[in-house]
């Protein structure tokens, strides 16, 4: 079975920086759910969600990383690999609260037997958060609010089973920009199994 542990509910988030979130358990990791909610100022605030405010989520253990990607990208992924979007409240009407929750599965599905991430196998893992609610429009009445940003992140823990043989990462390899014409020859890494 599943239990779900908070390793931050409700944190009160400036309207931009970074934070580290320790990684508090030794347990096996199916999902983590990350949801950061801010709220809509008093006028509107149009085109601005969530994602394109998060420059980066990460998951290392010192140099090792094991997710590495912006709000956006990571947004996309999922909702790939789900074939749905996750929940989320979008909006650009004045005073609601949108927020957007991140479903990170480190298996090929919820609860795989044989995938996922074994918290004891790491050091020091932590979930690193680098936001700025003002990266769209500045905060205030068509943007969003000051000092409302908020994030929970949960683990989704198994109990019992089998001992995880390897876990499923996010991380970009390269990023290039686009051309006319030509070819680009990116070198993927060796030492792991890349898709």
């Amino acid at each position: 079975f599943t239990r779900y542990q908070y390793l931050q509910n409700n944190l009160v988030l400036a309207d931009a920086g970074e934070v580290s979130v320790p990684i508090g358990t030794n347990d096996k990791i199916t999902r983590l759910s990350v949801t950061i909610s801010a709220q809509n100022g008093t006028t509107n605030n149009k085109a601005n969600v969530i994602p394109d405010n998060v420059s980066a989520i990460e998951l290392v253990d010192g140099s090792n990383v094991i997710l590495s990607a912006t709000g956006k990208e990571l947004a996309g992924i999922l909702a790939g690999r789900m074939n749905t979007f996750p929940n989320m409240v979008v909006s650009e009407l004045p005073s609601v609260t949108q927020s957007y929750t991140w479903l990170i599965d480190f298996g090929r599905w919820y609860n795989d037997p044989n995938v996922g991430l074994d918290a004891s196998r790491f050091k020091n893992l932590q979930l690193r958060i680098i936001w700025n609610l003002a990266t769209i429009r500045a905060t205030g009445a068509t943007g969003f609010v000051s000092g409302t940003g908020r994030l929970s992140v949960i683990a989704h823990i198994v109990e019992g089973g089998s001992d995880y043989g390897a876990y499923l990462g996010i991380k970009r390899h390269a990023l290039f920009t686009t051309a006319a014409s030509g070819e680009a020859s990116i070198d993927l890494p060796t030492d792991k199994t890349v898709r």
